[in-house]
C-alpha cells in the first residue's frame, strides 16, 4: 500500500511495508494547504490554494487536485474550497462557499449535483481557510457536518448533520470543533470525535494495523490487537518523515 503526505513543499509518495519500512519519493511541488489529503479509488485529492482560472466559472478560483497514485499523473477535480467523501466513500463533495458544494461519484461518469445549505448554516472551511479546527468538511452515515457560523469562534460553535436529501439539520451539541469522523462499513450510524486535535492515526486496510504518532516525528506501525509498536523507517533521496496530512492508498499487488 502507498502513504502520501505534504511536506509543505511537494508530495511525498512512499510504499509502507509489514516491517515498517517506508520508501519514499517526491513528487513535483505543489500548492496545499498543511491539511490531511484525501484518499479515493487510488487518488489523494487537496485543495490548491493558489487556484487558477475556470473556465466554467468564468473567473479565478480554488480548485481541488488530485495525485493518480499508480500513475503520477496530478489533474483537477474541480473548483473547491475543501474537499471531503461521503461517509460510504463513493462520492466527492467540493465546497465552492461557506454554503454550496457539489457532489460528484469518486469513480466512473456520473451527474454533478449542485447543493445549497439552508439559511444560517455553514461548511466547516467553507470560509477559505485553512486551520486546524475548520479545514476539513465532514460526512456522516446520517449528513454533512455544518456549523452555525462561517469560522471558528473563541466560545465554539454549534455544530450540526445536514441531510441534503431531506433537507433536514440536526443538531448535535457546541463545540471547538470536530476532530474526526468514523462510520462502520455498511453502518447507518457514525461516531464523531469533538475538540482539538493533537495526534493523528490513519486505519490501514484490513483493520489490524495503523500508522499513528502524537510528536513531531514519523510515526508508528502499531498492531491493534497486541499494541506492539514499530517505528516507521522513511527511507529515500531527501526522505521527509511521515506526517498527520498523510493519507494511506491501497494499491492491490505491486
Amino acid at each position: 500500500m502507498a502513504l502520501v503526505w505534504f511536506d509543505g513543499t511537494s508530495l511525498r509518495v512512499g510504499y509502507l511495508q509489514p516491517g515498517g519500512a517506508v520508501s519514499e519519493h517526491a513528487v513535483p511541488e505543489v500548492n496545499a494547504h498543511y491539511l490531511p489529503l484525501v484518499p479515493a479509488g487510488g487518488r489523494v485529492y487537496w485543495v490548491d490554494p493558489a487556484g487558477t482560472f475556470v473556465p466554467a466559472l468564468g473567473h479565478w478560483s480554488q480548485v481541488v487536485r488530485y495525485l493518480d497514485v499508480a500513475t503520477g499523473t496530478i489533474g483537477i477535480a474541480g473548483a473547491g474550497q475543501t474537499v471531503f467523501l461521503s461517509a460510504d466513500g463513493r462520492e466527492l463533495f467540493m465546497s465552492q462557499t461557506a454554503t454550496t458544494l457539489t457532489e460528484t461519484p469518486v469513480t466512473g461518469p456520473g451527474a454533478v449535483r449542485q447543493l445549497t445549505l439552508p439559511r444560517g448554516w455553514y461548511l466547516p472551511g467553507g470560509d477559505g481557510l485553512a486551520d486546524l479546527f475548520s479545514g476539513a468538511g465532514l460526512a456522516t452515515a446520517n449528513g454533512i457536518v455544518v456549523q452555525s457560523q462561517p469560522g471558528p469562534g473563541p466560545a465554539g460553535l454549534v455544530l450540526a448533520l445536514w441531510n441534503p436529501a431531506r433537507g433536514q439539520v440536526t443538531v448535535i451539541g457546541r463545540a471547538r470543533g470536530i476532530i474526526g469522523a468514523y462510520t462502520p462499513p455498511g453502518a447507518r450510524y457514525s461516531l464523531l470525535a469533538l475538540g482539538a486535535d493533537i495526534a493523528w492515526a490513519r486505519w490501514l486496510p484490513g483493520g489490524s494495523s495503523l500508522i499513528a504518532d502524537a510528536t513531531t516525528g514519523s510515526g508508528y506501525l502499531v498492531d491493534v490487537a497486541t499494541l506492539a509498536a514499530r517505528p516507521l523507517a522513511v527511507r529515500g533521496r531527501g526522505a521527509v518523515e511521515v506526517n498527520y496530512t498523510a493519507a494511506v492508498v491501497p494499491l492491490g499487488h505491486r
